[in-house]
């Protein structure tokens, strides 16, 4: 059985388009109040509403919105202040008893040699 070929479904919008609050205004007067509000309603960042007190109103509360649409989002976050740098706790210690030059001269060393059990050459006998 060969597959059917159907025609193309015609291109056409579900919707009125307007270009002015004028426009907009025109195509409102068929309108039923129930779909202006509904309208409002479905905007992003509006407080939803029951009614309004004309279709006037109506009509020019949305297109004040809708222009808005267009416009880039403002932060509305404040950017974080910087916090203060802490000084480092801690760190390289020098060993007990060494003379304060050698805890001076060796940043990063944590092992000064003292004694005649932690010298280098003599380890294996003590």
């Amino acid at each position: 059985m060969a597959p059917q070929k159907r025609p193309p479904l015609p291109v056409y919008a579900p919707f009125d388009s307007f270009n002015s609050q004028k426009q907009l205004a025109e195509l409102a007067a068929s309108w039923p109040a129930e779909r202006l509000v509904a309208i409002w309603n479905s905007l992003a960042g509006v407080v939803a509403v029951e009614s309004f007190k004309s279709p006037k109103a109506a009509v020019s509360r949305i297109w004040a919105r809708i222009q808005r649409l267009a416009e880039p989002a403002k932060p509305t976050v404040e950017p974080e202040k910087p916090k203060a740098h802490k000084k480092a706790k801690g760190g390289a210690q020098a060993a007990k008893g060494a003379s304060a030059k050698a805890k001076a001269t060796r940043p990063g060393c944590n092992f000064v040699p003292t004694g005649r059990s932690h010298s280098f050459g003599n380890w294996w006998t003590t």
